[in-house]
């Protein structure tokens, strides 16, 4: 979960990655860059300067965007978390339970794989295992393919219920990219900024 104080100390994390922002928030590595960017020359001074002044004016937006955020974390602690963590188990379980049978079953196709309940049946029909093997992968792949339906389910629900703060964060955060860009700071500007200081922006 993203605060204020964490939005404010990236700074320009939407400038490098927008849609991964609005969404996943998964950290990433940005001063990991080109040659070009990481040999740009740039004041340091004046940069850190500019990020000062397009944070402080961003403010508001980030304000914002942390009290949407702590909805979307609301909504998904009602309404997604404790499913999340239900079914997560009953297909792990599934999983360690038919592992050495899943084992045998996979050293048997070879190359081939399956893309659905209906494929990976009609690969446990055409295999070599015995009759009892085969009835017990059976139930596997429909219990494994029934709970992760569900779980599928859950988060599409999710994600219909918080669409329109995730519509939201998007705009508040083409605004803040319009507040650093005014001040000067570009994605390559930045890079190269967080590659003389030795730092990432994760």
């Amino acid at each position: 979960m993203m605060n204020l104080k964490y939005f404010k100390s990236l700074s320009l994390i939407t400038l490098l990655s927008l849609s991964a922002f609005a969404g996943t928030y998964q950290a990433k590595t940005y001063a990991d860059d080109t040659i070009h960017s990481s040999s740009l020359n740039i004041n340091v001074k004046s940069v850190e300067k500019k990020l000062a002044d397009a944070d402080k004016e961003a403010e508001p937006i980030y304000s914002k965007m942390d009290k949407i955020q702590k909805r979307i974390k609301t909504i998904r602690a009602d309404k997604l978390t404790s499913y999340e963590k239900s079914l997560t188990k009953k297909i792990n379980t599934l999983n360690e339970k038919h592992q050495q049978l899943l084992e045998t079953f996979y050293s048997q196709l070879g190359d081939k794989r399956w893309h659905s309940k209906t494929e990976a049946l009609d690969l446990v029909s055409k295999s070599n295992l015995s009759h009892s093997d085969k009835s017990r992968l059976n139930s596997y792949f429909k219990d494994y393919y029934a709970y992760q339906g569900e779980l599928n389910q859950k988060y599409h629900n999710f994600k219909k219920l918080t669409r329109s703060q995730e519509n939201k964060l998007k705009t508040l955060t083409q605004k803040a990219d319009a507040i650093y860009k005014k001040h000067g700071i570009t994605k390559d500007i930045l890079k190269a900024y967080y590659a003389q200081k030795g730092m990432t922006a994760d």
